[in-house]
């Protein structure tokens, strides 16, 4: 098991070098981010920490990795 969807990764699952991988898409990350703060700026929104910020993340196995 690995942490992020690359193209190394992506060789090794289907090669079956590896089960799995754990891909957080830190675009997303980054977008709700910069959205969160500009918000806080412009109205003083307190976001919540769990919901307003929350990305999903995606398993990939052989089965689904491309």
């Amino acid at each position: 098991m690995t942490h992020e969807r690359y193209s190394t990764t992506r060789e090794q699952l289907a090669l079956g070098g590896m089960a799995l991988t754990i891909d957080q898409n830190p675009r997303q990350h980054a977008r709700l981010a910069v959205e969160l703060a500009l918000r806080h700026l412009e109205t003083g929104y307190q976001p919540h920490l769990f919901s307003d910020g929350k990305v999903e993340f995606i398993l990939y196995s052989a089965e689904n990795v491309d």
